[in-house]
């Protein structure tokens, strides 16, 4: 490779393809040979090379677990890996039908759903091993679940932290301040319309209860609680509003703990 202006940004480039060139040196890609005209061309093809690398890396995982093959060396080397992958497509698409891939994009989350034959989705359901904890099966088990959710709240992963704060006491209404609070599972945020009325009252409790009654009879929040529902298909939301019975834990407090 020769550059002949020894400026910044021909010295970026002559490093950027260098830890390039050594990144395909890596996977044993096959480099042209290159001038240093060639470099913006080579490093835009080096990006889709890469992507396209990793991306096999992630495919192989899922098939080999798919396939029951997760105990077989990879090499790294970039044309191998290519084969590999198209040896599994190949297999799988004899073990189960033309269509395994909707069902492949489906496990790595590149669609919501998917539209499979019978046969297809038969044939896989049978086969020795997939993605999932336990072996095959879209759904999990409540018990499973339950010991996910356990892991979850164990590693702090599941939260329910305030939203907004309104001061409704700008609209000369009740009661004083409300919290909305919103919960994150699975790494998604779900809102909790759970407003929680706080009140300030000189004379303590018994007016707070007052304002408490208007609260509830002006219905101008409401009590929206999330319901997640596990299912094979993909994400589909719905609403429905019921009667719910609700207890109110009221505690009063002195104003010199909260200043």
């Amino acid at each position: 490779m020769y550059f002949y202006q020894n400026n910044e940004n021909d010295l970026n480039k002559v490093e950027n393809a260098y830890n390039a060139v050594k990144y395909l040196e890596n996977i044993n890609y096959k480099i042209p040979k290159m001038s240093f005209k060639d470099v913006d061309e080579f490093l835009n093809e080096y990006e889709q090379i890469k992507s396209e690398y990793e991306n096999m890396k992630k495919d192989i995982a899922y098939y080999q677990k798919i396939l029951n093959k997760e105990n077989e060396t990879i090499s790294d080397d970039y044309y191998e890996l290519k084969q590999k992958l198209e040896n599994y497509k190949k297999e799988l698409q004899t073990k189960i039908g033309d269509d395994f891939e909707e069902i492949i994009k489906f496990l790595k989350e590149e669609i919501d759903d998917f539209d499979v034959n019978k046969e297809t989705l038969k044939k896989f359901h049978y086969l020795p091993k997939t993605p999932y904890k336990g072996g095959f099966k879209f759904m999990i088990s409540e018990n499973e679940l339950y010991v996910n959710l356990l892991e979850k709240k164990k590693n702090g992963e599941i939260e329910v932290r305030i939203k907004d704060i309104i001061p409704n006491y700008k609209l000369k209404d009740f009661p004083d301040i409300v919290l909305i609070l919103k919960l994150i599972i699975f790494s998604k945020d779900f809102d909790i319309e759970l407003p929680i009325p706080i009140e300030v009252e000189k004379v303590g409790l018994n007016a707070a209860l007052e304002d408490l009654k208007k609260f509830i009879e002006r219905e101008h929040f409401k009590l929206s609680l999330p319901m997640l529902v596990i299912s094979e298909k993909g994400i589909k939301t719905d609403k429905k509003e019921y009667p719910l019975k609700t207890e109110f834990k009221i505690k009063q407090i002195p104003y010199y703990l909260i200043k």
